[in-house]
């Protein structure tokens, strides 16, 4: 529909590329814009650690744009960058993620008329299991840039409610999961030796969990529920995926070191550090678990039933939507260490179970694959436009019956 309409998309990451997978969930994002004959820029705080990482954006023509992540959320100085850039290249279409009020106030003032927030995860005093202070109740940095914004995307329902809740008109609020990363299935592995490199028998019982090294991770909670396990199955191992060596992680980290020391557990927990080949150690466990405090639509439980994993999740997110208990997995309330401990103890004691599960680890239709997920969003930019372009009309009705309307 927009073949003979000069529309210049920018998209602002207020991150970098940590790995070649992540660039290229956004050259997938980018593909049907392109296809669309549609100008694309992109805006990332710095250039990745390998180059080669943005070749698949470069060949979509994608137009790669480097500035600073802003400090605070009214930043006057990215305020005033967004708005030069967006009056500079006529942006039609704005759409940041998690970085948002200051560069949707920039924006608004560039005169791009469709902007677009994603919003990820669920508001602070949700993560921290907390009640909200009047600041927090006040919102006034989420309020601003709703107003500011054409439409939210929401990662999950939970996130769509939560902001409901604040009064953000439902209307304006779009849920769109996150999708099936890239699609991509994997050759079959030698699973033993991958769990070798942990230091696992065959025998052993691998609980594998995705995510790093801060609170809203839970960790710690799960740590604090396999110390319940390993007393009563000596197979069961645990092996945390993710980055725990970042200014922000180390404090943390050590804490779950300090209890892994006192509950005499360093033969049977290993931090593998990041990894990039996400299907992989999947593969390579017997089962899954998220024992997150907050999130708002995690794709590692996604990529575990991809897997074939039977799961065990705190219900947060969109956990209820892809797991069916006693199906399979195990649904748990965040924060309840007991019954983690008993649900994670029922598949380690019972390999038909877990087999059990592994047969239903089905993907929910709900969850689409990433070339679909894309396609869907620019859909919803063509709607948004669409819009626009009925409220611009209005006042030129002929017959001024149109006159005077907001």
């Amino acid at each position: 529909m927009n073949s003979a309409r000069n529309v210049i998309f920018l998209r602002y990451w207020g991150s970098h590329f940590k790995s070649r997978r992540q660039a290229g969930v956004f050259a997938a994002e980018f593909r049907p814009l392109v296809r669309r004959g549609w100008s694309c820029y992109l805006v990332l705080q710095r250039p990745p650690d390998d180059p080669e990482w943005l070749e698949e954006l470069s060949a979509l023509g994608v137009r790669l744009l480097f500035a600073p992540r802003p400090r605070r959320n009214f930043d006057l100085r990215r305020i005033l960058g967004v708005c030069r850039l967006v009056r500079q290249i006529k942006a039609t279409i704005f759409h940041c993620d998690n970085m948002h009020t200051s560069p949707l106030i920039g924006a608004a003032l560039g005169g791009a008329p469709i902007r677009f927030w994603t919003k990820r995860a669920m508001n602070p005093e949700f993560e921290q299991c907390r009640t909200a202070t009047l600041k927090e109740r006040l919102a006034v940095s989420l309020r601003v840039s709703c107003r500011l914004c054409s439409r939210v995307i929401a990662v999950s329902q939970a996130v769509k409610d939560e902001l409901a809740g604040l009064g953000i008109a439902k209307q304006k609020i779009l849920v769109r999961n996150n999708p099936l990363r890239l699609g991509r299935r994997l050759p079959a592995l030698d699973r033993q030796t991958v769990r070798a490199g942990w230091g696992c028998a065959p025998a052993n019982v691998v609980i594998i969990t995705l995510g790093r090294a801060v609170e809203v991770k839970g960790w710690d909670l799960l740590l604090e529920a396999f110390a319940q396990v390993a007393t009563k199955d000596s197979n069961a191992r645990l092996v945390l995926v993710g980055s725990y060596t970042s200014r922000e992680e180390k404090p943390f980290h050590a804490r779950l070191m300090d209890f892994i020391g006192s509950h005499r557990l360093a033969n049977k927990v290993v931090f593998t550090g990041h990894a990039g080949d996400i299907s992989t150690v999947l593969q390579a466990a017997d089962i899954f678990v998220l024992p997150s405090r907050s999130e708002g639509c995690s794709s590692a439980p996604v990529e575990a039933l991809e897997a074939g994993l039977p799961c065990v999740l705190t219900r947060v997110g969109h956990a209820a939507g892809i797991i069916k208990p006693g199906v399979n997995g195990f649904l748990v309330e965040r924060g309840d260490v007991d019954a983690m401990a008993k649900a994670i103890l029922q598949l380690t004691e019972s390999e038909s179970l877990r087999a059990g599960f592994a047969r239903n680890a089905a993907v929910p239709p709900a969850i689409v694959t990433m070339e679909e997920y894309a396609e869907q969003i620019a859909r919803d930019y063509e709607e948004a436009m669409r819009e626009t372009d009925r409220h611009r009309a209005l006042p030129s009705d002929a017959t001024g019956t149109n006159r005077g309307r907001m």
